[in-house]
């Protein structure tokens, strides 16, 4: 038997906890500037790379992974 009012707490239990990890790392992230900085900057690169290739190659292993499943032979 469910309740809503149990249901609701838990909802707006997780909905805080979850707010307040994304509030905890904002408020961390200006005691780190070099770390921040860092990670900005990583974060550009690699919104400026092309992935194409990599997603090509992902996609190949796992084709590849399934051709192998369906060929093994049935036991």
């Amino acid at each position: 038997m469910r309740h809503a009012r149990v249901d609701a707490a838990a909802g707006t239990l997780f909905l805080v906890g979850v707010a307040a990890s994304f509030a905890g790392v904002a408020g961390a992230w200006s005691l780190f500037p070099a770390t921040a900085s860092r990670i900005e900057r990583i974060y550009a690169r690699l919104r400026r790379t092309d992935h194409r290739l990599l997603y090509a190659g992902i996609l190949a292993a796992a084709g590849l992974v399934r051709l192998t499943v369906a060929l093994l032979p049935v036991r």
